[in-house]
């Protein structure tokens, strides 16, 4: 099975142990569930999605501009620094 695919089939247990890990971190340790989780389930479906529409390439997912992971982690970091 392919990254991607597990990804998209195992999404609630990664974002269950995402959650157990997130609490493990200093700042975690006093946030809850929601979050934790905060932009998570996006950052990997938008990882997901842009390893497979760049086939050929094994780094082309890292340095792709896919707009979907582009919007999750932009949020992502904006409402950690906030």
């Amino acid at each position: 099975m392919r990254l991607a695919k597990f990804i998209e089939t195992h999404i609630e247990p990664i974002l269950t142990a995402w959650e157990s890990f997130a609490k493990t971190i200093s700042a975690g340790a006093t946030m809850g569930p929601l979050a934790l989780r905060d932009h998570a389930e996006q950052l990997l479906l938008a990882s997901a999605q842009a390893m497979q529409s760049k086939p050929g390439s094994v780094h082309a997912w890292r340095i792709c501009d896919d707009q979907l992971l582009r919007v999750a982690s932009e949020a992502h970091a904006l409402e950690r620094v906030d």
